[in-house]
């Protein structure tokens, strides 16, 4: 499995997660988690980032794109 696989497939785990959230405490806790992965996918600069941008703008509406402060999650049924 490549690096991209690695990350493609965690954020499909968080994904699912994410559909399974019931509170807003959940809700923090994994945007947490979506937001860790992103840091590692950001740090490692062999992979195409143009897949990590597809990925967090399928799951998030940030208010902020420079800052990344205060993000949203989308509620997607069709991923």
């Amino acid at each position: 499995m490549t690096i991209s696989n690695y990350y493609v497939r965690e954020y499909l785990h968080l994904y699912r997660e994410y559909r399974k959230v019931i509170n807003i405490f959940d809700a923090f806790l994994l945007y947490g988690k979506i937001e860790y992965t992103l840091g590692e996918l950001r740090r490692d600069f062999s992979l195409d980032y143009q897949i990590h941008c597809a990925l967090h703008d399928r799951l998030f509406n940030l208010s902020c794109r420079t800052c990344e402060k205060f993000g949203v999650l989308n509620s997607q049924n069709d991923f």
